[in-house]
């Protein structure tokens, strides 16, 4: 990938078109927001949609942000599969902007959406080409596509804006390096509990599972964020008896005891944020929220 990077860099400082002012970008998440980042080399004219701890499967744009997306030279997101409310605004505000859907990306793993709140086996491989309707949108969690979509979003951009073309190479090769380096950093830290059960509250983490092989047996709510119903509360309270489950990665407004009484149990439980609200909007940002990804894990493993 790194010489794959390298090699085409100089392909892509053609003049088409000339940009004489800074680019102005808008992103969806944080997540792509600090993947863009690493590739500019700074946040400056980088625009998030969706701040905080917004949902992104259901929000209501900002009069600001829409501003933003209007005005944008280029929009970079993860795909209509996570933000179905943006296709309206793709087709009038932005209509003028060159729009990147990172899951439409070449080589983008891909994995299915789980159905149920009860997993089948973890380690089946799920991945499948980019034309599947049913898509889990929350393959940024997954560091393989961050080093495919940081080749992507620099040759992207190259070709916009080719006389910065070698910074956004640049950029993108030193932010693949550090990716590589932490992929391999987490392996190492999780390999300990890979026989350990796992049970999230929210099916958002399906491609760190498989990249890092982490084994969750079930989730509270699937990742379409759909309100869990009784039948599904069973389902989970069933999991708990059957694989004995010690460790629930819960989300930053869960209340523990409602954890705890759907366990029947105390049971250790560590907070995770796939958008990475709490995280600082700067270009560590994605290695952070991996790494604190996997460091809450670890300690929820060590707590029981």
């Amino acid at each position: 990938m790194l010489k794959h990077l390298l090699a085409i860099s100089a392909s892509f400082i053609i003049a088409s078109p000339a940009v004489s002012k800074p680019l102005k970008i808008v992103t969806d998440i944080a997540p792509i927001y600090g993947l863009v980042s690493q590739v500019m080399g700074g946040t400056e004219n980088i625009t998030l949609l969706l701040d905080g701890g917004a949902s992104p499967h259901d929000f209501a744009l900002k009069p600001s942000k829409a501003k933003a997306l209007q005005n944008a030279d280029i929009l970079i997101f993860t795909g209509l599969g996570l933000t179905p409310w943006l296709e309206k605004p793709l087709a009038t505000l932005a209509q003028n902007s060159q729009q990147i859907a990172l899951m439409d990306a070449p080589e983008t793993v891909h994995h299915e959406m789980r159905e149920s709140v009860v997993f089948d086996d973890h380690h089946d491989d799920h991945s499948h080409g980019h034309d599947h309707g049913d898509d889990d949108p929350h393959a940024w969690m997954d560091t393989q596509n961050a080093s495919i979509w940081l080749a992507h979003i620099a040759k992207k951009l190259s070709a916009y804006d080719a006389d910065n073309a070698g910074k956004y190479m640049e950029n993108s090769a030193k932010a693949l390096v550090e990716i590589q380096e932490l992929e391999a950093k987490i392996t190492a830290q999780l390999s300990p509990y890979q026989d350990e059960n796992v049970m999230f509250f929210h099916d958002a983490y399906q491609y760190f599972e498989q990249r890092f092989d982490v084994h969750a047996v079930g989730s509270v709510t699937l990742a379409n964020d759909e309100n869990v119903t009784p039948k599904q509360l069973r389902s989970i309270e069933s999991l708990f008896k059957k694989h004995n489950i010690q460790c629930v990665l819960v989300e930053p407004a869960t209340k523990p005891g409602w954890v705890n009484r759907l366990a029947g149990r105390d049971v250790a439980q560590a907070t995770l944020d796939p958008l990475g609200a709490s995280i600082p909007l700067d270009t560590d940002f994605y290695t952070n929220l991996i790494q604190n990804t996997a460091d809450q894990i670890t300690s929820c493993f060590k707590a029981t």
